[in-house]
């Protein structure tokens, strides 16, 4: 199989390319600057020599979609529909990588794919949704949306809060707290996501199915800042925001039974091993 990939130097894209390869899968990296999303024609050129294409390139950092909306239009939307578009046309089979923050504050308990409807105001997560709608509106493109969880491990953004609330508690350096820190992620550690993406590259999916890849565990900002005290030795210093961030969703709790019946995948790292091994890893 040949994988042409999506933004493959970004954290999950170098993690992504390394497992694959390791299973006998051909990758093709599709990455600024030589490659741009924008340029319909450099995408055409390069995805007719390939089977499968993940899209994977985003602009993904929440302050970058706060400052610059434009370019988060244009890569995040305009950028997608370029990818669909090229896969429709050339009947390439395309693996869109969306984000589980589309769900945003929902009214349900347990969220899932097919009955769970996003209520997200979130700007990034707001330009998935677009994106994902953009693939299930292209004509004859043979997708499946992938909606992953927040990443964390080795590797990692130095922006993402499993790093600064490391970095922080082992500097003893003071954490910013939106909010009431009470907040929920079902974090996902790298490891346990590409294995989740590389089986469904080789799964025999029905056409236009969508698919929740996330961790386990509900886990609050507090919680996470008790975990790195527990793994540095060290008391975490923060103080707090009480306003907390525009369009942050408050309680996430997703449901991982349809990849477990598609694909055959759960997460197995819990957080606590995934975070040391995170430590260890950065710090």
């Amino acid at each position: 199989m040949r994988v042409l990939l999506t933004g493959h130097k970004g954290f999950i894209g170098k993690a992504l390319r390394e497992y694959l390869e390791s299973k006998d899968i051909e990758v093709v990296g599709y990455d600024l600057p030589e490659d741009d999303i924008l340029n319909p024609m450099n995408l055409f050129d390069k995805i007719k020599d390939v089977d499968l294409v993940i899209h994977n390139a985003a602009i993904a950092d929440l302050n970058d979609t706060w400052l610059h909306m434009n370019k988060n239009f244009e890569v995040n939307i305009r950028g997608t529909y370029n990818v669909g578009d090229a896969c429709s046309s050339l009947q390439k089979r395309m693996i869109f990588i969306s984000t589980c923050c589309v769900y945003g504050n929902t009214s349900d308990i347990f969220e899932t794919e097919d009955r769970t409807i996003p209520k997200t105001i979130e700007p990034y997560a707001c330009s998935k949704m677009a994106g994902e709608y953009i693939v299930r509106g292209s004509i004859d493109l043979d997708y499946t949306i992938l909606r992953i969880g927040t990443v964390y491990g080795p590797g990692m953004r130095p922006a993402l809060f499993n790093y600064i609330a490391l970095d922080k508690v082992h500097n003893e350096q003071e954490i910013m707290i939106n909010g009431d820190g009470h907040q929920t992620r079902n974090y996902i550690y790298i490891d346990d996501l590409v294995d989740g993406i590389y089986k469904t590259c080789v799964t025999d999916l029905k056409n236009r199915e969508t698919i929740n890849l996330c961790g386990n565990e509900q886990t609050s900002i507090l919680d996470t800042i008790h975990l790195c005290e527990e793994i540095t030795g060290k008391k975490a210093i923060y103080k707090w925001d009480v306003y907390g961030r525009y369009g942050e969703i408050q309680d996430e709790n997703i449901s991982n039974d349809k990849a477990g019946v598609l694909l055959e995948w759960e997460p197995e790292t819990s957080y606590i091993d995934g975070m040391k091994k995170t430590y260890e890893s950065i710090l």
